[in-house]
């Protein structure tokens, strides 16, 4: 693996700026409904492009990622912009499913065959997607850019928050309409966290549990750390 090209200083401001901002970033995320709602989500997607800085800077991920990957990952992130391209109505009508809609916008006296609409029927809704992307999108890459001990952390705090919101759920379940830890009336009889339904708790909890389990056998078997830390060092070394 190539060494760094920046100062080790820099590098070291970097990886600190880096791990606070994806903690506090993983703290944030389920503390408003999940990020469910405007406001949470707009300050999840600002943390998202302070994230993507670190990538952008210290570039680790390229030597990491393998280049198949690297094109798929390229790939799902710009499908949703690929929808946004303006194309001029007549050829915009043609396309399979448009006839209905080219139809009420004539009706309604819509916009000329000179004008430009996006291939996206609802070009809002995929703008908002794609944005939606940008936070796990920076948590992933920063998360694989990161030095272990950085990153070993990162999933310490990511299992203690889940155990913390299973620990609400489970007082919300017992507790009925009266406990404080209750966050909505709509859900009296169930523990969903502080996520905005209990579909989302599970899948939270869902993810956390593997990579809980996955610690729990390397604290029960040390040499399985060993192994795993040489596949790495082997894998960078390759790249």
């Amino acid at each position: 693996m190539k060494p760094d090209a920046q100062p080790v200083r820099t590098r070291d401001g970097l990886d600190s700026f880096a791990f606070v901002l994806l903690a506090a970033t993983l703290l944030f995320a389920p503390l408003i409904k999940g990020g469910n709602r405007p406001l949470p989500l707009l300050t999840l997607e600002l943390a998202a492009v302070l994230l993507l800085a670190y990538p952008l800077l210290r570039p680790v991920f390229l030597k990491r990622l393998p280049t198949g990957f690297l094109l798929a990952l390229a790939l799902f992130v710009m499908l949703p912009l690929l929808q946004l391209l303006p194309l001029p109505v007549s050829l915009w009508q043609t396309l399979p499913g448009r006839a209905f809609y080219a139809e009420a916008l004539a009706a309604f006296g819509g916009a000329g065959d000179a004008a430009l609409r996006p291939l996206s029927l609802l070009p809002r809704a995929t703008e908002a997607a794609w944005l939606a992307l940008l936070p796990p999108l920076a948590v992933f890459l920063v998360a694989v850019s990161l030095h272990e001990p950085a990153l070993r952390k990162l999933v310490y705090l990511f299992i203690g928050i889940a155990a913390v919101q299973a620990i609400v759920a489970l007082v919300q379940f017992g507790g009925g309409a009266t406990t404080t830890f209750r966050l909505s009336l709509s859900d009296i009889g169930t523990g969903v966290g502080t996520y905005v339904n209990r579909n989302h708790l599970a899948g939270m909890l869902t993810m956390a549990l593997p990579v809980a389990l996955g610690l729990l056998d390397l604290l029960l078997d040390p040499a399985l750390e060993g192994k795993l830390g040489g596949l790495a060092r082997g894998h960078d070394g390759r790249a």
